[in-house]
This record gives C-alpha cells, sequence and structure tokens, in this order.
C-alpha cells in the first residue's frame, strides 16, 4: 500500500494495521505527507475500517470505508499567500465534468471527525465536520455537518443525479431554526447560485480581515454561463450593512457582463448600483442611482474603462457639515483609467447639475457646472495622499437666496489648485465672474469683476473674494469661514477701498431700486458686514458704515460736510449697537443751517416691520443761534409723532429778514419752545412759546405810506413801534392744521418817540399762513412724507 501512495504524490508514510479478514481492513492509524500544486499538506488518520466483498473487489469497489477521526495540517499562511488565486474558466468546466462522469470506488464513506489544522484557517475549518457520502451508479449524496455549537450547526449537502446538474445547499441551523443560506447548481456550460446570509455570522466563522466588525443582511443570485463569450449575470440586495468607518441602509446592485477572447469586460446598459442611507458620519446620502455600463479594457499596468452609459449618475440628498443638497446630476464620464498609482477620469462636456442645495439658511435652487476642457481629472497616489489635477470649470448663471435677500450671479469661471485627499478633502480653488447683483426686497447691489479664492482644509471651507460696484469706484472684499462637519461659519464684507460719490456715480448707481429723497454727488462711503450661522440656531449679521466729506441733494436741498457713523444688528433684528452718529456741516438755502448733529439709536418698534428711531440729540445753529430737539422717538409710519424743539439766541433781525416786512427792523435775540404734533397730513402746535433773552431789543417799524383802517396796529402802536426799546418779549405760539401761525406778541420797554418815560406795554395779535410762506421759501412738507414713504418701502 505505502508504494500505491508514494506514487500518488503521499511520502513520509506511517501505517499501523490492526487487523486484517476476508471481508474488512481494520488500520489503527495512518499518517503522510501530501503534495499538491508545490504546496505540502499532512494528512492523518485513526480508526480506519474499510469494508468489502470478494465480488466488489472485482469490480473495483468497495462496500464501507469508515473513518473515526482524520486531520489535515494546511500549508502555512506565508506559502499558501504566495499563489495567487486566479480564473480559469477551461479549469472549471474541467472539474465539473469530471465531478459529473467521475466514478467513486466506494458504495458509503463515512468520517466521524475531520480536523483542518493551520495558523489561517477560518473558525469553520476549526470545528469538527461529520462527513458521509454514498454512491449508486451515477448518483451521489455526499453530507457534511459542521457541528459549531451546541446550539449551532451549518449542514451541506451534495448532488449528482443522472443527467441533471451537480447541485448543493447549505442550512444553517441555530437555536433549532434551520435557513437555507446557499443553493448552488453547476453543469458543463454554467454555474447558479443563490445565497441568503447574515455578514456578521459570516465573519464569526471565515476568519477574513475585510469581513471583520461588520454586520447586515445579504440576499444574492447568480449566473456565470462557461461557453464564450464567458458571461456573469448578478443580482444582489443588501440591508442593514455596518462597517466601523460607514454604514448602508439598504444596497442594490443589478449588473450583467461579458468577458471576450482578448479579455475585454463589456458592462450592458442594465446594469446599475443603487444604494439609500449612506454615511460615514460626516458624510450622508440618502440616496445613489449609478449607472455603470461600460468596457474595461486591460492597459499596461491598469485597466480603461469606457463609459458607455447615457444615463447621468444621481445623487439625492446630500449632507455634508451645514451643507445639503437636495440632487445632483453627474453627466456620463468619457473614460477612466486605472492603474497601480493614478486614478484618471476624463469628463464630458456636459453639465453637472445641482438642485437645492442649501448652506446656513442660503439657498441655491440650481446650480450647473460644465468643464472647460477635455482634461482629465487625475488622482495619483503617494503615501497616505491622493494628488488631484482637474480641468477648469465654468457655470451658468444661478441665485442664491435667504429670507428677502437674493445673490444673482453670472457665469463663473473655476480653476482648482492644489488638490489632494487624505481623510478629508484639501483644495484652493480660484473664481471670477463677470457681475453679482444682490437684491433685497425691492433693491439691489450690482458689483463686477469678482475674483477669488476658496480653501478646503481641515474640513474647513475659507474663501476670499475681490470685487468692485458695477458704476462707482471702489472695491469690496468678502472672506467666508465655514466648517463642513460642524456648519458652523461667518463672512465678512468690506469696503477694500472706499467706494465713491460724484454727480454721476450716486446711490442710484451704487444701489438698484433705491427710491430716496437724497442725492449724493460727492463723498466716501464704507462698511464692514459680518455675518455667522450655526446649526440649530438663527442667522446673525451686523454692520458698520461711514460716510464721510458727502455732499448733494436733500429732495432739492443743497448739503455738504456729511458724516454718518452707524454700527447695527441687521440679523434676526435691526438695533443699533452702539449710538449712531449723523453731522451735516451746512444745508443751503434761504434760511442756512450749519453745524447740524444728531446722535439716535435704531431699534425694533414692536409694531410692524418699521424700526423705530431713538433720537438722543438733534441740534443745528440757524440765524446766528441754535435749535435742538427734546430726545424724542420717530416712528415711521406712525399716526402721531411729537417733537419739542428748543430754540435759543436766534437773531430777530435774521427772522424779520425771513419774513420780508417793509419798514420793520428788529435787533436782539429770541430763544423759545415749540412742542408739534405731526401726523400723517399735518403739523400742529400748542402751548408753544418764543421769548427775548435777557438783553432785550429794538424794534423800528416805520410802514411805507400812511397807516390803512385794515391795519391791526392802533396809531399808538403804531407810534410805539417807531422805536421801541423792549426789555420783555413773550409770545405764546399756536400753530393751526389749515397753516395759519396764530403769535400773541406781549412787549414791554420803552418808547423815544411816545416822550414819556414810563414803560410801555403791547400786545400785538399776530396771523399769517405758513404754508404760504414756506412754499415761497421752497420747503414744504413733501420732504417729511417722501422719507416716510421710503422707510415704508425698505422695511
Amino acid at each position: 500500500m505505502s508504494k500505491y501512495l508514494s506514487l500518488k504524490n503521499f511520502h513520509n508514510i506511517s501505517l499501523k494495521l490492526q487487523s486484517f479478514s476476508f471481508d474488512r481492513l481494520h488500520i489503527e492509524a495512518f499518517s503522510a505527507d501530501f503534495n499538491h500544486n508545490q504546496q505540502q499538506y499532512t494528512v492523518s488518520s485513526s480508526q480506519i475500517l474499510l469494508q468489502y466483498s470478494l465480488a466488489g473487489l472485482s469490480a473495483h469497489r468497495v462496500d464501507q470505508l469508515s473513518i473515526q477521526r482524520a486531520a489535515i495540517t494546511l500549508p502555512s499562511a506565508s506559502s499558501a499567500q504566495a499563489q495567487q488565486p486566479t480564473f480559469d474558466p477551461s479549469a472549471i468546466k474541467n472539474g465539473i465534468k469530471t465531478l459529473l462522469e467521475v466514478t467513486i470506488p466506494i458504495k458509503e464513506f463515512t468520517i466521524k471527525q475531520l480536523f483542518f489544522n493551520g495558523t489561517h484557517t477560518a473558525r469553520l475549518l476549526s470545528s469538527p465536520i461529520a462527513l458521509q457520502f454514498k454512491t449508486t451508479d451515477k448518483k451521489l449524496r455526499s453530507d457534511l455537518l459542521l457541528h459549531l455549537t451546541d446550539q449551532e450547526d451549518i449542514a451541506v449537502t451534495f448532488h449528482r443525479r443522472q443527467n441533471q446538474p451537480l447541485s448543493a445547499i447549505v442550512r444553517h441551523t441555530k437555536e433549532k431554526h434551520t435557513t437555507q443560506t446557499l443553493q448552488l447548481t453547476a453543469d458543463e456550460t454554467k454555474i447558479e447560485a443563490q445565497a441568503t446570509f447574515s455578514i456578521e455570522d459570516l465573519s464569526k466563522h471565515i476568519l477574513v480581515k475585510q469581513l471583520q466588525g461588520q454586520s447586515g443582511k445579504v440576499k444574492a443570485s447568480f449566473s456565470l454561463q462557461l461557453e464564450k463569450p464567458l458571461s456573469l449575470q448578478l443580482q444582489m440586495q443588501a440591508s442593514g450593512l455596518q462597517h466601523p468607518r460607514y454604514s448602508v441602509r439598504a444596497l442594490n446592485l443589478a449588473m450583467k457582463l461579458t468577458l471576450d477572447a482578448d479579455k475585454r469586460i463589456t458592462i450592458s446598459n442594465a446594469s446599475r448600483l443603487q444604494a439609500e442611507g449612506l454615511t460615514n458620519g460626516k458624510v450622508k446620502i440618502e440616496r445613489l442611482d449609478l449607472p455603470v455600463s461600460s468596457t474595461l479594457i486591460p492597459a499596461d499596468g491598469g485597466i480603461n474603462v469606457y463609459f458607455s452609459s447615457p444615463q447621468p449618475w444621481q445623487v439625492k440628498q446630500l449632507e455634508i457639515g451645514g451643507t445639503n443638497i437636495q440632487d445632483i446630476h453627474i453627466p456620463p464620464f468619457r473614460e477612466l483609467l486605472i492603474t497601480k498609482d493614478t486614478t484618471r477620469l476624463t469628463p464630458q462636456l456636459a453639465p453637472l447639475t445641482i438642485h437645492g442645495m442649501s448652506v446656513a439658511g442660503w439657498h441655491v435652487p440650481k446650480l450647473t457646472f460644465t468643464p472647460g476642457a477635455k482634461v482629465p481629472i487625475t488622482m495619483q497616489t503617494a503615501s497616505e495622499t491622493i494628488k488631484v489635477t482637474s480641468p477648469s470649470w465654468k457655470t451658468t448663471a444661478f441665485t442664491i437666496e435667504k429670507d428677502k435677500l437674493q445673490l444673482a450671479c453670472e457665469s463663473i469661471h473655476a480653476d482648482l489648485k492644489n488638490t489632494a485627499i487624505t481623510t478629508t478633502l484639501e483644495t484652493d480653488l480660484f473664481l471670477r465672474t463677470s457681475a453679482l447683483l444682490l437684491t433685497s426686497s425691492k433693491m439691489s447691489l450690482p458689483v463686477k469683476e469678482i475674483t477669488g479664492k476658496i480653501l478646503v482644509k481641515n474640513q474647513r471651507l475659507n474663501a476670499a473674494l475681490q470685487m468692485m460696484p458695477s458704476k462707482n469706484t471702489g472695491k469690496i472684499k468678502i472672506t467666508v469661514k465655514h466648517g463642513l462637519n460642524s456648519g458652523k461659519g461667518m463672512a465678512r464684507m468690506t469696503t477694500d477701498e472706499p467706494i465713491l460719490f460724484s454727480p454721476t456715480q450716486g446711490i442710484a448707481s451704487l444701489i438698484k431700486g433705491v427710491s430716496l429723497p437724497l442725492t449724493m454727488t460727492s463723498g466716501k462711503f464704507n462698511t464692514d458686514v459680518e455675518a455667522s450661522w450655526q446649526k440649530a440656531r438663527p442667522f446673525m449679521a451686523k454692520a458698520s458704515v461711514q460716510v464721510t466729506n458727502g455732499a448733494g441733494l436733500l429732495k432739492e436741498i443743497p448739503f455738504s460736510g456729511l458724516h454718518i457713523n452707524l454700527d447695527l444688528d441687521l440679523v434676526p433684528e435691526l438695533r443699533s449697537n452702539k449710538p449712531g452718529k449723523l453731522e451735516i456741516a451746512q444745508i443751503n438755502r434761504a434760511i442756512p443751517v450749519t453745524n447740524l448733529q444728531g446722535i439716535y439709536n435704531i431699534s425694533p418698534s414692536g409694531k410692524g416691520k418699521l424700526p423705530s428711531f431713538d433720537i438722543q440729540q438733534l441740534s443745528a445753529d440757524i440765524m446766528q443761534g441754535n435749535i435742538k430737539t427734546d430726545p424724542f422717538i420717530y416712528l415711521p409710519g406712525a399716526d402721531k409723532q411729537a417733537v419739542t424743539i428748543r430754540a435759543e439766541d436766534i437773531d430777530l433781525g435774521q427772522i424779520v429778514g425771513v419774513l420780508k416786512v417793509k419798514g420793520l427792523q428788529v435787533d436782539g435775540k429770541l430763544n423759545g419752545y415749540l412742542p408739534l404734533t405731526i401726523d400723517r397730513k399735518r403739523v400742529s402746535l400748542d402751548n408753544g412759546e418764543v421769548y427775548g433773552s435777557k438783553h432785550g431789543g429794538t424794534i423800528r417799524f416805520r410802514p411805507q405810506g400812511l397807516p390803512t383802517q385794515h391795519s391791526q396796529l392802533t396809531a399808538y402802536a403804531l407810534k410805539a413801534l417807531e422805536e421801541f426799546h423792549f426789555t420783555v418779549l413773550r409770545a405764546p405760539v399756536r400753530y393751526q392744521a389749515d397753516g395759519t401761525l396764530l403769535i400773541d406778541i406781549q412787549l414791554q420797554g420803552v418808547s423815544p418817540p411816545l416822550s414819556t418815560t414810563r414803560p410801555v406795554h403791547l400786545n400785538i395779535h399776530t396771523e399769517q399762513n405758513l404754508l404760504s410762506l414756506l412754499k415761497s421759501l421752497r420747503y414744504n412738507d413733501a420732504l417729511t412724507k417722501d422719507l416716510d414713504k421710503h422707510l415704508q418701502k425698505q422695511y
């Protein structure tokens, strides 16, 4: 027997015979080394019983072979790995043919305990295996039982029937519940299989590193056609896939491919990969749909993939950090080259479209990218870093929206530089576009010549953009910082160079759609706007505004020396951070006003969208004196407003000059207070009063011609007023809704023309239509109305 086994590649044979008779052979122990494909296996067994008959031996058959215990020692892991498995369809066909035709010279074969030994054996092979098969003519049945635990078994049944394919069935029993995990059939033309299994259970029994720590359920079927051209059809559904670095809720793969004689693989148009609920903790994708029809051609050191599907790849509901994208349509790529260190992907000159992108409350309805040239996207692997080069990209016009804000952008040209992928994406993105239009309500801010750079590094996005107003001189800089994982970020817009006003480049050219009774003809404008956002917190923005050396027209009133300094919150509520300041050096009208100064706060009014203006101080120099208001609150659009104006050291001579009363000359100073009530249509004044200074003054009134009988002054009064030195001047003032100004003048002093040293008291009542007077001076209430209308439009 040893000589016979040596001819079959057995050596180091050891055999211990226990007994022998005419119908049986009992071997106590046997061991030997066996060489196969330059690998050495060690086989050992004990209690071997061989039963036979003389008739069977003459027909080269035995009745039964039973082995109580057998062990096979597998080659070492290092030598086993040296042999790389290859796919040889001819060898598979020959193997199946052999199994279909081979005659087993044993009617019944049993191994009660079979062990596999080796450092790289799976847990399945580490458990004792019970093996039994029976043969009758062309039929063969083999049963293999792996007893894993007291509660878990795996049973494999193999059938060979005459004129039928080979079949194998694997059943898994756990806690008395049995499921069929694999069914396979095979003949010389094809192999078909259906499998249902749990990855977690599989990883427990098969010690494959790639399976460790994974879970999920898989249901798959395939059909492998062994006739030329070789073809494979695969269907796989998986659910609840869990990996230490990612998870997939559902996966569906349908693929049909053929392999021709030139080793060219063709994947049919019906092939596609679909997945739902993908996440790695940083990126989430609700649905992925990838048509994978293509042709794979071997290349030097790699493989070329030529995509053939006309359908786009689709990604739905992508979430990365604080960025959400509803839908992405990626056009089919033209070509993919994969080598050991390089991946080169060539895009088509077709648009990549993004629908419904949201970042920190900002929304982009649609964004379309197109590569600028047929330049491939190349990824080169160096150590643990993948370096990426890419063609330039351009977009179509698009809009970005947030609440009532809208940013309209012309086509953007983008160049990616220094792009690398490690555990994160890093890139420098250079941008340029011809025009942007920022719109709020009915107003818009157009800019031009936009250039910039976006840096993505360490899961953070940093952007810096430069631009110019579309018509005004000046430069604007915008910086953005955004955490891709945290969703937290900030943006800042500053005037890198002041925006200048000129007679042809005023507010209307800087901000489109604005309707103000204000025209800027010179001056400088600077601003600094900061915005911040964070998950589960409202968007916030604040701004500082400075206007210096401004000049222009307020309605038709010229002014110069305008200075504005204002710091305020824009969002979520319009509110001053600190009191704003307003200065106007000169207002040039019939009554010149100089040195106008105001200090005020802006806050939510609580009554609609219009803010409240808390005027803490408002003063101006006029007629060699000064006027100022008591602190008051101005509510645009309110039914009534109230403000008290206080006058100090107003020159009476200049007042008389404005009234243009012929023959009247007055000197002296006037003080007073005027409590005004303003509603939407008219101004009224009650309980106002003006009074002369303690230094008194002089009135000289010599009307031209003779006084008429209709004069409001008596002859005595007229005589006294020819030269009246007053020490007391007091005048209660009322202003009626029809525009009539009522003044009751009370004078006390001396009058030389009366030739008396006694004090003279005069009471003079005057009425004048102030509206007519103001109209004659080109002042009217249109200014107040226009300002109210503008504020209501803007807020």
